[in-house]
This record gives C-alpha cells, sequence and structure tokens, in this order.
C-alpha cells in the first residue's frame, strides 16, 4: 500500500522542519564555544571586598598587552597581563628573560625574575606613537635592559 499524497507531504514538512532544528542547534553550539574561546584570555577579574584573593588569581589586561618586536636588536617582548617574557635572539642559544610587570596610568616598572638583572627594578613612562610603543627611562640600574628598552617596538 502507498501511503497518500498528503501523508508524504506531511513527512516531507517534517523533515525539513528537523533538519532547520538541528542546524540552530549546532550553530548555537558553535557560538557558544567560540564565545567561550574568545572571552578566556580577556576576562578581568574584580576583587570583592571581603574576599581573599591571590595576585595569580586576578587577571588584569594592561594597554602594553601584545608581543612588541624590538627595532634595536628584533628582541620579543611578550606582555600578558602583569607578567612579561623577553626573548633575545642569539646564534647559540636564545635568552629568554622574565618578569613582573607593575602598570599605573604611563609608567611601568619591570622586574626581572630569573637570568639578567633578577630582582633590579626598572622604571619607565611608556607612550603610543603611531602604533608603536616607546618607552622613556626614568630609572633603571640593569644596563642591558636600560639599552634595549629605550629602542622603539613595533606591535607583531
Amino acid at each position: 500500500m502507498m501511503p497518500s499524497k498528503s501523508r508524504k507531504k506531511k513527512q516531507d514538512n517534517n523533515k525539513g522542519l528537523i533538519i532547520i532544528i538541528v542546524a540552530v542547534i549546532v550553530i548555537a553550539a558553535i557560538s557558544i564555544i567560540a564565545g567561550w574561546y574568545v572571552t578566556d584570555g580577556n576576562t578581568e577579574e574584580v576583587k570583592t571586598p571581603g574576599t581573599e584573593q591571590t595576585e595569580e588569581q586576578v587577571t588584569v589586561k594592561t594597554s602594553l598587552e601584545g608581543t612588541w618586536v624590538s627595532s634595536y636588536d628584533g628582541a620579543m617582548l611578550g606582555i600578558t597581563g602583569l607578567s612579561f617574557t623577553l626573548e633575545l635572539a642569539s646564534v647559540d642559544k636564545p635568552i629568554t628573560v622574565q618578569g613582573s610587570i607593575v602598570v599605573k596610568d604611563s609608567l611601568v616598572t619591570f622586574i626581572n625574575t630569573n637570568a639578567i638583572c633578577k630582582k633590579i627594578k626598572g622604571k619607565y613612562r611608556f607612550r603610543f606613537k603611531e602604533g608603536d610603543l616607546v618607552f622613556q627611562l626614568i630609572e633603571d640600574d640593569c644596563a642591558s635592559r636600560k639599552e634595549r628598552m629605550t629602542a622603539g617596538w613595533f606591535r607583531l
């Protein structure tokens, strides 16, 4: 026995509706996942009075955030939150300097936590000039950082 035309038409309509519903669910799932990835590294948590949080629990985004390349020697400065990594190019073996930063208004203090000039603070004023990052020395007893930081930096 063959299904009647009206019954077959209803089944075809149901298939189309099911396909549309599945497509909407897939698009919604992709949007949620993409939104999570986009905001995951860019969230800023705020300390609530009365709660105890360590510095590692608070994510801070500064205007210095990103990867910068030195026009002086091609060194790469990566700034994420309140930490930095400076990769110095070398023929033998690249040197990586890591540390923390303190940013207040247009002032930044670099504090190396490993390698060169460990625990020596370097204070600089920074500004952006035509998209490039420029540091102006205020005080730094680390000669190698002082020479490198006062060169221009462009965003990678």
